[in-house]
C-alpha cells in the first residue's frame, strides 16, 4: 500500500511539473510575441498601416488581460523546475502585479483606439505610453 501510494504521489508532482513547464513555456512564448509586436508597431507606424498597429494592440491587450494567469504559485522561481526570469517578488506582491498587468492591457486597449481613429501623434503617444507600462513591470518583476 504505501508504494502504490508513493507512486499516486509522484506521478502527481510530475504531472503538474511537466503543466507547470508548459505553462511557464507558453508564457514566455506570449512575452517574446508581445516584445515582436511592439517591435513591428514601429515599422507599421512609419509605413502609415494603422490598421496592423491596432491589430498588434489588440493581442497584446488580450495578452495583457489573461497574463495574471500565467502566474500560478507553483510556477515561481523557488518551485518551478524551469528557469525563468520572473522575480520571486511577483507572488509576494501579486496584487501590485496584477495592477500593472490591467494597466498595461488599458495602455494597449487605448493604443488600439486611437490607431482606429488614425491620429499619427496620437497614436505615437499611445505607443510610448503603452512601453512605458511595459518598463514599469520589468523593473520590478523581471529579473
Amino acid at each position: 500500500l504505501a508504494i502504490a501510494t508513493l507512486s499516486v504521489s509522484f506521478s502527481m508532482v510530475t504531472h503538474s511539473s511537466f503543466a507547470d513547464t508548459a505553462l511557464i513555456t507558453e508564457r514566455k512564448a506570449n512575452f517574446s510575441k508581445s516584445a515582436q509586436q511592439m517591435r513591428q508597431m514601429r515599422a507599421q507606424f512609419q509605413a502609415g498601416d494603422y490598421a496592423a498597429i491596432q491589430a498588434s494592440a489588440d493581442a497584446i491587450a488580450n495578452w495583457a488581460g489573461a497574463m495574471t494567469d500565467y502566474f500560478p504559485e507553483s510556477t515561481s522561481p523557488e518551485k518551478a523546475a524551469v528557469k525563468t526570469s520572473a522575480s520571486a517578488s511577483i507572488w509576494q506582491r501579486f496584487d501590485e502585479f496584477s495592477a500593472l498587468a490591467a494597466n498595461h492591457e488599458a495602455a494597449a486597449r487605448a493604443l488600439s483606439l486611437a490607431a482606429a481613429d488614425g491620429n499619427a501623434d496620437d497614436i505615437m503617444a499611445k505607443m510610448q505610453a503603452m512601453g512605458k507600462t511595459c518598463g514599469a513591470c520589468h523593473s520590478q518583476f523581471k529579473n
